[in-house]
């Protein structure tokens, strides 16, 4: 998902940061993430029809091993949804655990600085 960082491009061409509502915010947030999400998902696509070729060519399950990969998407997945919905509340109704909140927005953006 890159950096928490969002060029003003990725946001939608009507949103105006300084008087947005919580709402408006949100669904800005979304909008971004929408499209951040969608080269993922083309990616897993890509990756689910080499694990099935490999499986099919080979004879092995491999499943175990790809695993690995699908729960990460999945952390993301609601790592990012969770961000998200913190947007929508306002800011307010976070995951009431700050090491957990943190760690999921250390997930999202996870190998993005150096």
């Amino acid at each position: 998902m890159r950096t928490p960082f969002i060029n003003a491009p990725e946001y939608p061409v009507d949103y105006d940061p300084i008087s947005a509502t919580s709402i408006e915010k949100s669904k800005a947030h979304v909008y971004v993430y929408v499209n951040r999400w969608k080269p993922l998902t083309e990616a897993v696509q890509s990756f689910d029809i080499a694990v099935f070729e490999a499986e099919t060519i080979f004879g092995i399950d491999i499943t175990q091993k790809t695993e690995v990969l699908r729960s990460c998407v999945t952390t993301l997945y609601a790592s990012v949804k969770l961000y998200l919905d913190y947007l929508a509340a306002g800011g307010k109704g976070y995951h009431p655990n700050v090491e957990r909140k943190n760690e999921r927005y250390n997930f999202c953006y996870a190998g993005s600085s150096g």
